[in-house]
């Protein structure tokens, strides 16, 4: 449990409070760039979480280095000429009740219009491990608030990395992300819960796990010279705030979310193969999950979510201006 030696309902109300933070963050994945995707909170010992998603992200328009917006394809001003319809299956099984391990992977489907052809690319992306750690439950400190650190890594899965669009950079990634929650209450019908976060990723210049194809730039339209790039090390950040009303059946919340390079981006990305080698973005949205069983009390049905989150980004540099539709089904189970 989240917090522990606390009366019944705070419990009943941490409970809630775990189950909601982890489904509001597990759908984080935006295009380009894999977000802040960790919660304050530790599940349950020996307790399985799954969610599957869709996601559609669409961009007519792209950040310049210094901030300017302009057509995502200079001759293709007012269309949606990139899109990213892919899948996400993620998981996360609570080891013991401050240790919890991660994993998640992408089926990437990513088409680019231009404006004399039109270029897709399916594959599996990067694949993530993680382990989060609940500092407090491992102290066993008993506070009002929860707090974690997760260390993870994103894989390549072989896929080849200099198509256009590429489903990924093809370098290894490392991540080391912390954050703060708590549940409070507005009124006795409507608990609360915050969370804020903050994190750094490593990216390194291993390109072991991806391929590249020989590219002939003068007449391949479907791939870029294999230049792996020196990328930038980002920093992430989160800041959410979510209402769980009518016992945990349902959650509404807003999140502000983004990476910031630590290097300034300089030069910008190709709309060909839009994968930035350092961006800076800023992503604001809104979701919301409904579990219809807990209404009937059906006792196998009540851990089945379904959920749905937008977001849209308003503000970077070197990245798409995207609008991000995510739909999802989520499961857990005790053992």
């Amino acid at each position: 449990m989240p917090i522990r030696g606390r009366q019944p309902a705070v419990r009943s109300l941490a409970r809630a409070f775990l189950l909601i933070a982890v489904a509001a963050t597990g759908l984080s994945v935006p295009g380009r760039a894999e977000a802040f995707n960790s919660s304050a909170w530790t599940r349950p010992q020996n307790e399985l979480w799954a969610l599957l998603s869709f996601g559609r992200v669409v961009a007519g328009q792209q950040f310049l280095p210094d901030g300017r917006e302009i057509a995502f394809i200079q001759g293709l001003p007012d269309q949606d000429t990139f899109v990213d319809e892919s899948f996400y299956l993620q998981a996360e099984y609570g080891l013991t009740r401050w240790l919890t391990f991660s994993a998640a992977l992408p089926y990437k489907r990513i088409f680019i219009e231009r404006e004399s052809f039109f270029t897709e690319t399916q594959a599996p992306g990067n694949l993530y491990f993680g382990a989060r750690l609940g500092l407090f439950e491992l102290l066993q400190v008993r506070v009002p608030v929860v707090w974690s650190v997760e260390v993870g890594a994103w894989l390549p899965t072989g896929y080849t990395r200099n198509l256009t669009p590429s489903v990924g950079a093809g370098n290894v990634d490392f991540d080391v992300k912390t954050t703060l929650g708590a549940g409070f209450r507005l009124a006795s019908w409507l608990p609360m819960y915050t969370q804020l976060g903050a994190g750094l990723r490593a990216r390194s210049t291993a390109f072991a796990f991806s391929n590249a194809t020989d590219c002939n730039v003068t007449s391949d339209v479907d791939c870029v010279v294999d230049a792996q790039p020196n990328f930038g090390d980002e920093l992430m950040y989160l800041a959410e705030l979510g209402a769980t009303p009518l016992k945990g059946s349902v959650l509404v919340f807003g999140k502000v979310f983004g990476n910031f390079s630590v290097l300034e981006p300089e030069v910008g990305f190709t709309a060909a193969n839009p994968i930035p080698t350092r961006a800076r973005f800023v992503k604001v949205g809104v979701g919301a999950f409904v579990y219809p069983l807990r209404f009937f009390g059906v006792k196998y049905g009540e851990n089945v979510g379904l959920g749905a989150q937008y977001f849209s980004t308003v503000d970077g540099q070197n990245f798409p201006r995207t609008d991000d539709l995510f739909f999802a089904l989520e499961y857990k189970h005790q053992f």
